[in-house]
């Protein structure tokens, strides 16, 4: 390009900048910075005597990525130099951010855009839920997480079906970028997560990260934890809440946080390199959880308020886990594959185990009160008694649309005075008023 033509682009760039102005850059500024930069390009081309390439001059689109910088200091380096870069952050990593952390990671054009416009914690109306996570209050309040469609598409929400619809935005990127998938599984990573405090006002969800409310889900908060810890799981008890998870590198771990606060601590939980940690659960006003790693053996560790207990487990491959009224109920796979029920009424220094055999497909576990529990197998649902005596409860779904990949349910929970809820992996949640004898769809938006 001559020096004539260039002169010539620049003055029409000039033109269509006082014509249409940059809504994020003032028009003028852009033309200086244009007209420095031709000045310059002259004075290159004289000195070296020759014409060289001209790059890119101007951009008047944007796209916005809310990537975090982070500063770091070179370890090779003097200690005084930085290197100021740009990285994806580890989903434990984000702290303090607020919504603008937590909506699209990018707005490609006006319909992503406007789905960005629902920050987390705003109320919205869902349609089409499907529950991915319950949990229940001390008060037997239900709270869950759903995936569904809102005004802007595709979300994420948190609520419950009293509410008549009236959700808030869940605080997760994962409402817009794929679907939930809700699958049957030990392990509650696969899903989004939620649990709820003593005190409603405080609650929790994790998915690609960790996030607090407390101030009853209006606003949350993306949540650092001690080290780049990814959470599994999370229970709250006596005031306190404790996530757990697993480092990078593969190894468990626990961290601790008084409920109203995000003061989180490790703590010094006795889990082996190679263990992981199943079932998390509140036992009384403290948790407990097994440890295993895939062999015959796996151990209970219970935390009695001062310190952690550690002792055999009743089986090595527990699948689900309940407590009501001091009774800590396992959910247990046997070698053979079939599925028995396990409990303990000493906080797992010891335990009993049924003789009943069940599906591989026991996939959840409630338990009612000291001596009563459902359990699942496959589609249908059944009431555990310790005495031996079991029977069939009246299941509330019968079409294959509610079972997603027909696996079975998800979760099963009881308040003290006998309400239980019930999901299935395809997302749907029954009610039961009678300690499980009889359930009923419970009607979603």
């Amino acid at each position: 390009m001559t020096e004539h033509d260039d002169t010539e682009y620049e003055e029409r760039l000039r033109r269509v900048l006082r014509e249409v102005p940059s809504p994020h850059a003032d028009a003028d500024a852009v033309l200086s910075r244009v007209e420095t930069g031709a000045r310059r390009r002259v004075r290159r081309r004289r000195i070296g005597g020759a014409v060289v390439g001209v790059a890119a001059v101007a951009t008047t689109a944007f796209v916005v990525v809310p990537t975090f910088d982070q500063e770091s200091n070179v370890a090779d380096g003097p200690a005084s130099v930085k290197s100021h870069h740009k990285q994806p952050l580890h989903s434990t990593e984000l702290h303090k951010k607020g919504s603008a952390a937590i909506e699209s990671p990018r707005r490609k054009g006006k319909a992503t855009a406007e789905r960005a416009t629902l920050a987390a914690g705003s109320a919205t109306k869902a349609t089409d839920l499907a529950v991915s996570d319950i949990a229940l209050s001390d008060q037997g309040d239900l709270s869950l997480i759903g995936q569904g469609s809102c005004s802007d598409g595709p979300c994420l929400v948190t609520g419950a079906p009293e509410s008549a619809g009236n959700f808030r935005v869940a605080p997760t990127t994962e409402r817009l970028l794929k679907p939930v998938t809700v699958r049957a599984t030990a392990s509650t990573a696969t899903r989004p997560g939620i649990q709820v405090g003593d005190d409603e006002s405080n609650s929790w969800t994790w998915t690609d990260a960790f996030y607090a409310s407390h101030d009853a889900g209006e606003t949350w908060q993306a949540v650092r934890l001690p080290g780049s810890m990814s959470v599994n799981d999370v229970q709250a008890a006596g005031g306190r809440v404790w996530a757990f998870g697993s480092r990078p590198d593969g190894r468990a771990v626990v961290a601790s946080s008084e409920e109203h606060k995000d003061d989180w601590v490790t703590a010094a939980a006795p889990v082996r390199a190679d263990e992981t940690i199943t079932t998390p659960m509140a036992v009384d006003d403290e948790v407990a959880f097994v440890a295993t790693n895939g062999t015959d053996k796996s151990a209970f560790v219970r935390h009695d308020g001062s310190r952690w207990v550690r002792s055999p487990a009743p089986c090595a491959r527990p699948v689900e886990s309940s407590t009501a009224d001091g009774t800590v109920w396992l959910g247990c796979r046997r070698a053979n594959g079939l599925g028995t029920v396990s409990w303990s009424t000493d906080g797992g220094a010891s335990w009993k185990s049924s003789r009943l055999e069940v599906s591989p497909q026991l996939t959840a576990l409630g338990g009612i009160d000291s001596r009563t529990a459902i359990v699942s197998s496959g589609k249908m649902l059944y009431v555990f008694d310790t005495n031996g005596v079991t029977a069939e409860a009246t299941v509330p779904f019968s079409g294959d649309k509610v079972w997603g990949d027909k696996v079975g349910y998800t979760s099963i929970r009881f308040d003290s005075d006998g309400t239980g809820y019930a999901t299935t992996t395809g997302g749907a949640l029954a009610r039961s008023d009678d300690a499980g004898a009889t359930w009923r769809v419970e009607s979603l938006p």
